[in-house]
């Protein structure tokens, strides 16, 4: 650069910023307001912009921050008020049908393979959320050619018909409210339904269950599947043990709930059971909290299947290779998605809280470096003589359920990253070829069924169907 050009640009430079401190100090005074007159608006906006962001970065944050008041203001007082769980429970108390209607299409790259995606939209009739106030959240299943789902607040729905506009589900009865109390929804969101499965002509709901006032763990309900009402009974529920919610020592996390079902055959169904933040009792073989459970259907007995989860999220039993794979929420960071072999001889642990990818919220020099010294989060699983995981997602996902859609394919759904991630194992077992397919919404729940995809989208509380073209 010439230096006549160099002096140029400082000349400019300097001319623009003394223009602007003259437009910011006359702005407000009525004695020099005919000044601006002379400045192009183009001019202010320039200066602005490029060479003061600044106040418009402080206007830009204290919009911010009013619309978070707001926000915060309208979201207390639904919560306070129950507005959403009281909706959905007159729905579910009328037993009218529930109604999804057609909302868009678009296409998606899977495996390879070309997806076609169509969402249907809840018609307003799902409005309490688990993460979310409002709208609803629910699970799916199928079971014999039939369409089932359950809303986080207990509606059970079937239809055996996906037209092209809608799809009506046809709600089915039931006296879940003798195990559910309503006035726990309105305690909070994820105190909730946790999964439905539909197997050998009965029918699995888990959920949050308050043993005792203000202390949770999570219990199953089985019933005859009949299409008039259902007598669900009590399965499972623990032996008293509970954590409690306003718990001194701020362990306390009723997220971290698990709650999956899956159906090993006609006499065992497993349990996920999250850790509720209580990780001193996740190592403790006398503890359900932080377990995978086999529940005997017969005597209702249980034993530990699995040990070591935080928060299991997903788990699927993979019947042609006799193993379950099991999705985890980490803690900051460290979501994990482990192979758990059946009919195992030694009980099988995967290292929460000793060893994790993840770290504790807010890391070793944070708020709490302190668990540290018992908990230490080594990364290293094999190690300390646990089961390391198949992966390990940095950051975390918020990973939720998994499915298998091919011979040894496989599709992991994301809440927080709102999307689905394909991946691969290989002949060894060995995950690998994983992709990310964003999809554009908080993914509650995925199934498969007759070659086609299932989603539930709970910031939409839509149902999502993606089928290959």
């Amino acid at each position: 650069m010439s230096k006549k050009l160099f002096l140029f640009f400082l000349v400019s430079i300097i001319f623009l910023i003394g223009l602007y401190y003259l437009v910011s100090f006359t702005i407000n005074n009525d004695r020099y307001s005919f000044i601006k007159k002379f400045v192009p608006d183009n001019l202010k906006k320039t200066v602005k912009y490029y060479i003061f962001p600044h106040k418009i970065i402080e206007k830009k944050n204290q919009e911010l921050y009013e619309l978070n008041l707001k926000y915060d203001r309208i979201y207390d007082f639904l919560i306070q008020s129950g507005a959403p769980y009281k909706e959905e429970i007159k729905i579910r108390r009328s037993l009218d049908d529930l109604l999804f209607n057609y909302k868009t299409s678009e296409y998606l790259n899977i495996f390879g393979e070309k997806y076609a995606i169509k969402k249907f939209q809840s018609n307003f009739q799902l409005n309490s959320g688990i993460y979310n106030v409002f709208p609803g959240s629910a699970y799916l299943d199928f079971y014999n050619d039939k369409f089932f789902i359950i809303s986080s607040k207990g509606i059970i729905g079937f239809t055996e018909k996906i037209n092209e506009k809608d799809i009506i589900f046809k709600q089915i009865d039931s006296n879940i409210n003798n195990f559910i109390n309503e006035n726990q929804f309105k305690k909070k969101g994820y105190y909730s339904i946790k999964d439905i499965r539909v197997k050998n002509n009965k029918i699995f709901v888990s959920f949050t269950d308050e043993i005792k006032k203000d202390c949770w763990s999570t219990s199953l309900l089985v019933g005859e599947l009949k299409f008039d009402k259902i007598d669900f009974k009590k399965i499972f529920a623990s032996q008293g043990e509970c954590a409690f919610e306003f718990d001194t020592s701020h362990e306390y996390n009723g997220l971290s709930s698990g709650g999956r079902v899956e159906v090993v055959d006609k006499n065992f169904v497993l349990l996920t059971h999250g850790d509720y933040g209580q990780r001193s009792l996740v190592q403790n073989k006398n503890s359900i909290f932080g377990k995978i459970l086999k529940i005997n259907l017969n005597n209702s007995d249980y034993s530990i299947f699995s040990m070591g989860h935080r928060n299991p999220q997903g788990l699927f039993y993979d019947e042609e290779n006799n193993f379950f794979l099991e999705t985890e929420h980490g803690p900051q960071g460290g979501d994990e998605i482990n192979k758990i072999e059946n009919f195992q001889s030694n009980l099988l642990n995967y290292g929460w809280p000793i060893s994790s990818y993840g770290e504790h919220y807010g890391g070793p020099d944070g708020r709490n470096k302190h668990r540290y010294k018992d908990f230490p989060l080594h990364k290293s699983h094999k190690k300390y003589g646990f089961i390391e995981p198949l992966y390990s997602f940095q950051p975390s996902i918020a990973i939720s359920q998994i499915i298998k859609v091919q011979d040894n394919k496989y599709l992991v759904s994301s809440l927080k990253y709102k999307s689905l991630y394909s991946f691969e194992l290989d002949e060894f077992k060995t995950l690998k070829n994983l992709n990310k397919i964003f999809i554009g919404e908080r993914i509650r729940d995925i199934t498969y069924f007759n070659n086609q995809i299932y989603l539930f989208l709970e910031d939409s509380a839509s149902i999502a169907i993606l089928k290959r073209s």
